[in-house]
């Protein structure tokens, strides 16, 4: 089975750990065939580095592109933080269903490592299988509780079911402008609203979140929030701004559990890299 991950090149530089390790990791425990959805330049050392993993990248883009850059598009999003850089990448998931011929395959955001093989059937009748969204309302209480909508950062879909729905989907997202207001949310929203009927809940284990704490059968570990890369400047009081205070108070208040999620990250990061004899 395919497992797709999108990327554009104006979030490289962010993703690029997470993406050697995302790719690092698929390969270590997984029967999964990875492949880069991207929208960028071909000759990008990041690409070459994928490439040279035997992973598949597919140059590309949403065929909607020039709308999220259309003056109406911007327009219409005034006052809020949409970026079109941010919602081309984004919306790439939306697409992943164009380039295999699989029943179902997965498709997870660059900021997930694979600590396990997965093990999961979707109904044939269901759309998608996802994870609950966290409720973070009492991050500080460490009372951490589940929503009703899904997050979209490991979703398993039914090929068919979502290429029949595609059409109509990007046109609700364009009747809103590609950005829903109330969430600043580029895909999750829109896809938890399309498909709430059409989606089932997949364990927690193919989601796990550094504030569930420790979990030896978690198989999917997502740093949804606070990024790796970032985990020892907010411990030592170095947060960006736009870290304060959730992503800051998610990691001081789970800080054990972070703490052992990035020690795995950076293993996987070390046997990411060349060896140098």
């Amino acid at each position: 089975m395919k497992a797709f991950f999108c990327v554009n090149n104006g979030a490289l530089g962010w993703f690029n750990d997470m993406i050697k390790v995302l790719t690092q990791s698929i390969l270590e425990t997984t029967n999964l065939e990875p492949v880069m959805l991207f929208d960028g330049n071909p000759d990008h050392p990041l690409v070459h580095w994928v490439k040279n993993r035997n992973v598949e990248v597919i140059n590309t883009r949403v065929p909607f592109h020039g709308e999220l850059f259309s003056e109406k598009t911007m327009s219409a999003n005034t006052g809020t933080p949409y970026n079109p850089e941010h919602a081309s990448g984004s919306f790439l998931k939306f697409i992943s269903h164009n380039f295999t011929n699989d029943d179902f395959y997965l498709q997870v955001d660059c900021d997930v490592m694979f600590l396990k093989d997965i093990e999961f059937t979707l109904s044939q009748e269901k759309t998608l299988g996802a994870c609950q969204e966290l409720d973070l309302s009492n991050v500080k209480s460490k009372l951490i509780s589940r929503s009703s909508h899904f997050n979209s950062g490991v979703m398993l879909i039914n090929r068919k079911n979502f290429a029949r729905s595609y059409n109509e989907l990007i046109e609700y997202c364009r009747e809103h402008n590609f950005y829903h207001r109330k969430t600043y949310s580029y895909d999750q929203t829109f896809l938890n609203e399309f498909f709430k009927n059409a989606w089932e809940t997949m364990p927690r284990e193919l989601n796990w979140r550094p504030v569930d704490g420790v979990n030896c059968d978690a198989r999917i570990v997502h740093f949804h929030g606070p990024k790796p890369q970032r985990f020892k400047d907010i411990v030592d009081g170095k947060a960006y701004d736009f870290e304060r205070p959730l992503m800051e108070d998610m990691v001081l208040n789970f800080e054990e559990s972070y703490r052992y999620y990035v020690s795995c990250f950076s293993d996987y990061l070390k046997r990411s890299e060349p060896k140098i004899t």
